[in-house]
């Protein structure tokens, strides 16, 4: 079994509430199955043992074979029943957490995407006000304001890419190591100066 929500090399059984109820459940289906069989080997058993019989049935007799007959008849159909009942409500939680963990999933990018434009934004407005090249500081960040939303597909890309590709389309040439500790700073100056080819 494997599981989406639980570390690597964990057992989701073990550690995992859903996966220990998804095993119950698997476990429980397969017992009614199994009880659904041995009902329906009883009552075949109990045809052809009447209809091997050569001595003459009494009606007492022909009573119990139908009684009997019944009895297993309704357990079988009370298992199948219970089987599909419990497989159903089983797909429907499974569908459940399945649309639970998409919209996790979707809420995580959308945080992270709302963090990354966040970040996009302050360094590129940084670097429009740390460049002493440009004469009008205020007019470049309206600029900014008013394409920001032009940018929405470079979310995706790594910071440092990202922002090379912004500051490119604003005319801008950023000293890159005025941001010394941020990881994405190779990335951004690697992309600004590549290296001459050999």
């Amino acid at each position: 079994m494997t599981c989406s929500h639980t570390p690597s090399g964990t057992d989701p059984v073990q550690t995992c509430p859903r996966c220990a109820a998804d095993a119950v459940i698997e476990r429980d289906l397969a017992v009614l199955a199994r009880l659904g069989d041995l009902g329906m080997a009883l009552a075949e058993a109990l045809v052809k043992r009447e209809a091997a019989s050569t001595k003459p049935v009494t009606a007492e007799e022909r009573r119990e074979i139908v009684l009997s007959f019944e009895r297993i008849a309704r357990a079988v159909r009370w298992t199948l029943a219970l089987r599909a009942k419990l497989a159903t409500e089983w797909a429907e939680r499974q569908d459940r957490a399945a649309r639970e963990e998409e919209a996790a999933v979707a809420r995580r990018s959308n945080e992270r995407r709302h963090r990354q434009r966040a970040k996009l934004k302050r360094i590129t407005t940084e670097a429009i006000r740390l460049d002493e090249r440009i004469d009008d500081v205020e007019a470049i960040l309206d600029e900014l304001d008013d394409r920001f939303d032009e940018y929405e597909e470079m979310l995706d890309l790594p910071l440092g890419e990202a922002l090379v590709l912004i500051c490119r389309d604003l005319g801008l040439e950023p000293d890159w190591t005025q941001w010394p500790d941020e990881e994405w700073v190779r990335v951004a100056a690697e992309l600004s100066h590549p290296p001459a080819p050999s």
